[in-house]
């Protein structure tokens, strides 16, 4: 939303990292102050650029009725089921296999938008005139279940406001409804292999564990009960 470089701590090549230039009031993508470049600053980036614990709205913040998730599906415009707050709904398509979020919110203001899967990813954009907001992101996420939480957070990392979670699943880089997800027959034969591959990995992993507590339990059973206990002759 600024215009760093995400894979890039120092975007314009000076010497000091995105984060120092903007603590210091500087501009990170060239020279000059701060308000050269970039838009004062957000409470969200204050929070992140000091290096303030950033609240998880899993577990923090009270649902706002300002902040609705409304959709998240690929640019191809296959949409992806809701659960929460909002339902799918169409939005322009793009590049292929890129996820599409949208949702509502207080005109300007910004969003800090959590994905779950294993590890959270964490996004800001900034709110139409007209209270809607998009973001799309280009990297793929793996496939399974993800939610999806909109935020507003202030400087101190504290969530002032959250939406309700919209979950929506992933299949071959792509958003899937509910019932194409957990009845692979519909999908087509690559689809309902890579769908199912999270799911029969997870199966090894748990049978594995169970065949390792198992033995454990077979050995300490061996030590406490049926290995023979040495005995002592009498005494004289």
């Amino acid at each position: 939303r600024i215009g760093t470089d995400p894979l890039n701590k120092d975007t314009d090549g000076d010497g000091h990292d995105d984060g120092t230039e903007l603590r210091g009031g500087y501009n990170p993508r060239g020279k000059g102050r701060l308000a050269d470049g970039v838009k004062n600053l957000a409470p969200v980036d204050v929070a992140i650029a000091s290096g303030a614990l950033i609240e998880q709205p899993t577990n923090a913040g009270d649902v706002s009725p300002d902040l609705v998730v409304t959709a998240a599906e690929t640019r191809s415009g296959r949409p992806a089921n809701s659960s929460g707050a909002g339902g799918a709904e169409d939005t322009p398509a793009g590049g292929a296999n890129a996820l599409h979020l949208s949702g509502r919110a207080k005109p300007g203001q910004v969003v800090t938008i959590f994905i779950y899967s294993y590890l959270p990813v964490v996004l800001t954009t900034e709110a139409n005139d007209d209270g809607t907001w998009s973001y799309d992101l280009d990297s793929g996420l793996s496939d399974g279940q993800h939610e999806v939480y909109a935020t507003v957070t202030g400087e101190t990392g504290k969530i002032q406001g959250k939406s309700n979670p919209l979950s929506f699943f992933v299949s071959e880089a792509k958003a899937v409804t509910e019932d194409q997800f957990f009845k692979p027959e519909e999908l087509s034969p690559l689809a309902a292999a890579a769908v199912q591959e999270p799911v029969r990995q997870l199966a090894w992993w748990y049978l594995g564990g169970a065949a390792l507590l198992i033995v454990v339990a077979l050995v300490i059973a061996y030590f406490l009960f049926m290995k023979p206990k040495k005995t002592v002759p009498p005494q004289p």
